[in-house]
């Protein structure tokens, strides 16, 4: 065994032997309990026992006598942790996340858009054909099964208004929205 080892083992043998030591005969006293000297009377010791008090000067100030530790009263726990309640004036979240940035600015207000404006369905009419007829266009129009002449001025379907047959362009009302509309007719012949 080398010299440095036997020192490293010599060292904590000595320390071993100082820890057994403090553990049998140490301080078992439970941290933070004061223990106060027995405050009950004495009975008074004989005169042969106790030394003679010396005779103090004249005019030197009595020694006060020596306050002796008191022990307070031991609290229940349930108690305790009642009267921290009580006196916690809002329970702290322990866990709760802290964070030094500034809250984010508040977002801007919402501004609605209007609904879109509303807009006529595509014609449904087909076209088929027109003819000058004593110098007033008719057109043919078609819907599915149905067939319709129309001029200036007539009504389809109760929807459409046909304002002007001029070729090659014919303008049909739509009058729920009151929204003009065109349709290619052709070039006239």
């Amino acid at each position: 065994m080398s010299r440095s080892n036997r020192i490293r083992l010599g060292v904590l043998l000595c320390g071993l032997a100082v820890a057994g030591y403090l553990a049998l005969f140490g301080d078992k006293t439970p941290n933070g309990v004061a223990l106060a000297h027995d405050a009950r009377p004495r009975p008074a010791a004989s005169a042969a026992s106790s030394p003679a008090p010396r005779p103090k000067a004249p005019g030197t100030a009595r020694e006060a006598p020596a306050a002796s530790p008191t022990i307070e009263r031991l609290k229940v726990r349930s108690e305790m942790i009642d009267a921290g309640r009580v006196a916690a004036s809002a329970p702290a979240d322990l866990f709760a996340s802290r964070s030094w940035t500034p809250p984010p600015p508040p977002p801007p207000p919402v501004v609605v858009a209007p609904p879109p404006r509303p807009t006529p369905p595509p014609v449904p009419f087909t076209y088929m054909g027109k003819k000058l007829e004593a110098g007033t266009w008719e057109v043919y129009l078609a819907r599915g099964e149905l067939s319709y002449i129309v001029r200036e001025g007539t009504q389809l379907e109760g929807q459409y208004l046909v304002q002007q047959v001029r070729p090659p362009i014919m303008t049909l009302k739509y009058l729920p929205l009151n929204e003009s509309q065109m349709v290619a007719i052709g070039e006239s012949e």
